[in-house]
């Protein structure tokens, strides 16, 4: 069964994956396992057990490379939490740890920029982006740091929208990018097809700590 990133990829495309916060590199085995015309990726996971699984599990696709650092919309070793009895709940955010045993450590961080810059440096112009993104919380402020020349490269985007207390970003910055995708479908604990940009946002602003994925395509 086709997820809803490859049912909406343009036939004869080529594309790049950007996973960030690939955690052990499910998504991109996935993908690339079934779509030829995914030719490429970069997974992006800060934590050292998480990016051991990672470099194993996508070491069958030649095209996937893998780096062991996140990215924010600054650069530096920062307070990394890790909830200790969900491996997929690992963040730079204090607030996703909310009512759960963790552990701290330091990971490092790479402006997100620069690091995409790094990654997209051999892959082609014409080839397509699609961006997934699960960073437990920090999503929409990567987002926002990103230029519009990077947006107008990506065909399909894919975030987690984490209703918790989050870091201030450029909300009028992320709304433009939302912008740029005519085809919106949330999904969660409900499913909303074709939300308009004033819903998502409103989502956004509860502290509940619900959560829904968002896609986005062209």
């Amino acid at each position: 069964e086709k997820t809803k990133i490859e049912a909406v990829l343009r036939a004869g495309a080529r594309y790049h994956l950007l996973d960030i916060g690939a955690n052990i590199g499910l998504m991109t085995r996935q993908l690339m396992s079934g779509n030829p015309n995914i030719v490429s990726a970069t997974c992006f996971e800060p934590d050292p057990s998480n990016y051991e699984a990672l470099a194993f599990n996508v070491a069958p696709f030649p095209g996937a490379k893998t780096k062991n650092y996140g990215l924010g919309d600054a650069a530096g070793d920062l307070t990394f939490y890790r909830d200790v009895a969900n491996s997929g709940n690992y963040s730079l955010n204090l607030d996703a740890m909310r009512g759960k045993s963790y552990e701290e450590t330091k990971v490092q961080i790479v402006e997100v920029n620069d690091a995409l810059k790094q990654a997209l440096t051999s892959i082609s112009p014409e080839t397509r982006i699609i961006w997934k993104s699960d960073t437990q919380g920090l999503d929409e402020v990567i987002m926002a740091s990103l230029d519009f020349e990077f947006w107008r490269r990506v065909d399909v985007c894919v975030l987690e929208l984490w209703r918790i207390e989050k870091p201030k970003m450029d909300i009028n910055k992320f709304v433009k990018i939302l912008q740029l995708f005519p085809n919106r479908y949330m999904l969660g604990n409900e499913t909303v097809e074709n939300p308009d940009i004033n819903r998502i946002v409103k989502y956004l602003e509860g502290k509940d700590y619900e959560h829904m994925d968002l896609y986005l395509w062209n």
